[in-house]
């Protein structure tokens, strides 16, 4: 019995890389071994390929443009930034009018939904985005932009639960208009 392993030959009596004799046990044992770190290292390999299709499926804008397309039928008067030009598949920049950002972060949030304000970069900032200003967009649609991003692991139930908690905040905010 011989195993090659990367250029090196096991025999059951003895390795002929070092020459030093070894017994039948320890040559299964070590056969054991070397097959149990090949699984795993296939593991690993397959474990990466799911990420990367999940990566992929991220950066796909399927998830962003059926949010986009539902928010609308939500929320008719909801303006889409960038809407018609090349920009990020997985985010979506979005203004509800007549509903500040700050109130609408904190009511999705209780519904469990995670959005934003504003970019990472403007973290804490209470100011509307300077990029949407520059964008011609006026001050008042800019202090209710909101922002959310779709992940490697979002899913339809995601977009779902989303639009769900957008439309209850809408009609909230209606009920209290009417009022």
């Amino acid at each position: 019995k011989s195993l090659t392993i990367r250029g090196a030959q096991l025999d059951a009596n003895r390795s002929r890389q070092t020459g030093v004799t070894i017994s039948a046990n320890s040559f299964c044992q070590r056969a054991a071994q070397v097959c149990a770190i090949r699984r795993l290292w296939v593991r690993i390999r397959m474990r990466a390929r799911g990420r990367a299709a999940s990566v992929a499926k991220a950066l796909s804008p399927e998830l962003r443009n059926r949010f986009e397309v539902e928010l609308k039928a939500v929320a008719a008067d909801a303006f889409i930034f960038g809407a018609n030009a090349p920009r990020l598949a997985n985010t979506s920049n979005f203004a509800l009018p007549g509903v500040a950002a700050e109130t609408a972060v904190m009511a999705l949030d209780l519904d469990g939904v995670m959005v934003s304000s504003g970019s990472a970069c403007s973290s804490g900032k209470v100011r509307p985005s300077h990029v949407l200003r520059a964008m011609g967009v006026s001050e008042a649609l800019a202090a209710n932009a909101l922002r959310v991003s779709f992940g490697w692991n979002s899913t339809d139930a995601d977009v779902d639960a989303a639009l769900a908690s957008i439309s209850h905040l809408q009609s909230r905010v209606k009920a209290r208009a009417a009022a």
